[in-house]
């Protein structure tokens, strides 16, 4: 099979992965929503704070480098993967080091039980990255697909069976650990290769390079969202730390099944074809037409109807958080094409690009939200979506260095997109205004759902029909063994 079918096939079965995963995950997180309330939801997002932070610094790096390297050896396999579980073994620690202090911080004894308990879940992690990169590089998305899936399901089973048995907050605990208990197994099932000591100081030095930018680079942009979720919560307390959890929540969902399935392949694709200029340049094209094309009506129409669209589905004890959720997942517009950006530094070898660029938008907005957290919990979401726009011109730069591509042939790739977009919300405000209120929230919601989706497909239909031809191809070589070459 040849790389473009490969990839193809990759976005294809990631899409089915992260849209089959986060669809079970969100209608756990609505029933636990329903359940459990605000309070509780944020009083488990504060104890993510160190522990998410820990797991997810764990994942990058060496991981990454093992993807981005253009040929492996067995040692660079064995190297990433001990030294994984040595860094997981030591961020564990200082993770239950940190539950006592950030307990106090916060004002909630409770976080330093929870941060205990959740601990494990940092080295389950690390336990199952590996096998992971292994399938990843390999184009072997449908056991990737069939691994989330699954162990988000056997998660959410043990999660709604502690919570309908009244455990609480714990049952969210039983939930992470489960998922990852799962997902490790099939995973492993699904590799033959196991651990061994083959790895030598040349193979940890091939991967220390990229792998400390990478690791700076992911820890700068997790502890700045961690220490958003800390300053909110040692201002407004845990319900606020739950109102904006559920933004995040909800922004991560949109971002997994519209984003990532393409990033996510951009960036093995990417590290292929990064020694070919025509070919890259070529590639990157198609994907910061398409990604945003497909990911950027779902973040606009969320936001579009999110006044509706949050008491409805989470109940009406979650509509404080209706504004927070509208302005936040807006920034999720702009996320696609700093995400395909990003995926094509990381392929060219030149994270630390990235790292200075998300250091200095950190500092700007978590300055900001130090000054102006405390009067609400709007103007974090605010400060972050400004913050993101004023990165586009950086990562312009970054793509006219790494693919050869200016400004200007960029934003020709992505105007109909924005057409349709400034289409598509004209539509929605119009009907909002026009349909009688006296037919429900739940009429309005999916009313506006059909008119503003309705709006964006015929424009792409009329002004963009090459492109819809384009991708109905790109379906159709589904079908095949193999697609035609390059």
């Amino acid at each position: 099979m040849d790389l473009k079918h490969s990839a193809v096939r990759g976005v294809s079965w990631t899409a089915f992965e992260m849209a089959g995963r986060q669809i079970v995950a969100l209608a756990i997180f609505i029933i636990l929503a329903r359940i459990l309330g605000p309070a509780t939801f944020g009083l488990f997002a504060m104890a993510l704070v160190i522990v998410g932070l820990a797991e997810q610094t764990v994942a990058e790096g060496l991981a990454e480098g093992l993807v981005q390297r253009e040929t492996i050896e067995d040692g660079h396999i064995d190297a990433a993967f001990w030294g994984i579980i040595g860094f997981a073994v030591v961020v564990s620690l200082i993770a239950v080091g940190l539950a006592h202090p950030v307990a106090l911080a916060f004002g909630e004894p409770r976080v330093e039980a929870l941060i205990y308990w959740l601990t494990p879940i940092i080295l389950l992690t690390a336990l199952g990255t590996i096998p992971s990169v292994i399938l990843q590089r390999r184009f072997a998305f449908r056991a990737l697909a069939v691994r989330t899936t699954g162990s988000v399901a056997v998660g959410g089973v043990v999660g709604l069976a502690m919570a309908f048995s009244g455990y609480g907050i714990w049952s969210l605990v039983g939930h992470q650990i489960a998922m990852r208990v799962a997902a490790i197994a099939v995973v492993w099932w699904s590799v033959p290769w196991r651990p061994g000591l083959r790895g030598t100081r040349r193979h940890f030095q091939d991967l220390w390079k990229f792998a400390l930018n990478m690791l700076i680079l992911r820890s700068l942009s997790m502890v700045h969202q961690r220490l958003v979720i800390f300053l909110i919560g040692v201002h407004l307390g845990a319900e606020a730390v739950g109102f904006f959890n559920l933004a995040i929540r909800c922004s991560d969902v949109l971002t997994a099944v519209f984003v990532m399935p393409a990033t996510r392949v951009a960036f093995p694709l990417f590290s292929r074809v990064r020694v070919e200029p025509a070919r890259m340049r070529r590639a990157f094209a198609t994907f910061i037409r398409l990604v945003p094309l497909v990911s950027a009506p779902a973040f606009a129409g969320a936001a579009l109807v999110g006044p509706d669209l949050v008491p409805v589905v989470f109940g009406a004890e979650w509509s404080p958080a209706v504004w927070v959720f509208v302005i936040y997942i807006s920034n999720g517009i702009l996320v696609a094409p700093h995400m395909v950006s990003s995926a094509a530094v990381r392929s060219a070898g030149k994270p630390h690009w990235l790292s200075v660029a998300t250091g200095c938008w950190a500092a700007g907005t978590l300055a900001a939200v130090l000054a102006f957290g405390s009067f609400g919990i709007v103007w974090p979401a605010a400060i972050l979506v400004i913050g993101t726009a004023l990165t586009l011109p950086v990562h312009l730069v970054f793509i006219r260095k790494v693919t050869g591509l200016t400004a200007i042939e960029v934003g020709r790739e992505i105007a109909p997109t924005v057409g349709g977009l400034l289409v598509m919300a004209a539509a929605v405000l119009a009907w909002r205004h026009i349909v009688p209120a006296a037919m429900g929230d739940a009429y309005v919601l999916a009313s506006s759902v059909a008119v503003g989706a309705g709006t964006y497909i015929l424009w792409h239909i009329i002004v963009n029909r090459d492109e819809m031809l384009h991708l109905r191809e790109h379906f159709r070589s589904l079908r095949s063994p193999a697609g035609n070459a390059e």
